[in-house]
């Protein structure tokens, strides 16, 4: 978490140096009514990247909180729920996609 905190310094990821704009272009908004709200904001926020991909340095601190509260123990999908809900302004998908970029970027130093 240490390393997290010194590599992230508070910055975006795509100040970090994720992935191509428009790799999200793929996905698809489904006409309203047919999903819970919240599938509904996690897909209108996967088809903008910009705001699936700026983490603010308290998001970040929140997430790295929510991880060590919430085991790997943990079934999978609930985890990542409730690390989620620690998270104001960031899905389920976001928490896992951050995660999975953050140990990437660990692998490299």
């Amino acid at each position: 978490i240490d390393k997290t905190k010194s590599m992230a310094d508070g910055q975006s990821l795509r100040a970090m140096g994720s992935g191509a704009p428009g790799e999200h272009a793929a996905f698809k908004i489904p006409k309203a009514g047919t999903q819970g709200a919240a599938a509904a904001a996690e897909a209108q926020t996967a088809a903008s990247p910009d705001a699936a991909s700026e983490w603010t340095p308290e998001q970040q601190k929140q997430l790295e909180a929510a991880l060590q509260k919430h085991p790997a123990t943990l079934e999978k999908n609930e985890r990542w729920r409730l690390i989620a809900a620690e998270v104001p302004g960031k899905t389920k998908s976001q928490c896992v996609e951050r995660f999975k970029f953050l140990k990437e970027q660990m692998k490299k130093k």
